[in-house]
C-alpha cells in the first residue's frame, strides 16, 4: 500500500516535471531525513544535481549502506527504471590486491568503466585507503589491459 502511494506521488512529479527531472527539488523523493541533510550540506538541492554526479562520489556524501540503498531506489522508482544492469567488467579482473578492490568497492566503483572515469587526483584525495602505492598499482594493472585514469584536466561543462 505504502509503495503503490509512493507510485502515485512519482507518477505526479513526472508529469508536473515533465519538461525537466532536473529541476525537481529532493525533498519531493521519498528518502530519510538523514540522507536529505548530507546531500544539502553538500549543495544538491535539485534532482540534477543529484542525477549528474558520479556514483563514487554519492556513495562519499551519502553515508551508510543503507541511506545509500533507500536513495538509488526511490531515484530508481522515481524514473520508472528497473535495477542497475549488471557490472560490465568487475575490477577483480585487474589483478588488484583485496584491499584495493575493497577501498574501490566501499566508493561503489565495481567496474573497470567506472575505474577508469575517475583521475589519479580524485583517487588519491578523496578515496580513503587509496594512496599513491595503490594508485601506482591500479595504474599498471590497467596500462596491461591498455587502458588508463582519466586526464585530471577540469572538463569543460
Amino acid at each position: 500500500m505504502l509503495n503503490n502511494s509512493r507510485e502515485e506521488h512519482y507518477k505526479h512529479l513526472r508529469k508536473e516535471y515533465r519538461h525537466g527531472y532536473d529541476k525537481m527539488p529532493i525533498y519531493e523523493l521519498y528518502i530519510p531525513v538523514n540522507v536529505y541533510k548530507q546531500l544539502l550540506n553538500n549543495g544538491i538541492e535539485y534532482y540534477g544535481d543529484l542525477r549528474r554526479l558520479p556514483e563514487w562520489r554519492l556513495a562519499r556524501i551519502v553515508r551508510g549502506d543503507l541511506g545509500y540503498k533507500n536513495l538509488r531506489q526511490q531515484m530508481a522508482l522515481f524514473e520508472k527504471k528497473k535495477k542497475q544492469a549488471p557490472v560490465i567488467t568487475p575490477i577483480e579482473t585487474l589483478g588488484l590486491d583485496a584491499d584495493t578492490v575493497a577501498a574501490l568497492k566501499k566508493f561503489s566503483v565495481n567496474s573497470v568503466e567506472e575505474l577508469i572515469s575517475i583521475s589519479q587526483k580524485e583517487l588519491t584525495e578523496e578515496f580513503a585507503g587509496i594512496g599513491p602505492v595503490r594508485v601506482k598499482r591500479i595504474k599498471k594493472c590497467l596500462s596491461e589491459q591498455g587502458l588508463s585514469l582519466r586526464s585530471s584536466r577540469k572538463k569543460a561543462e
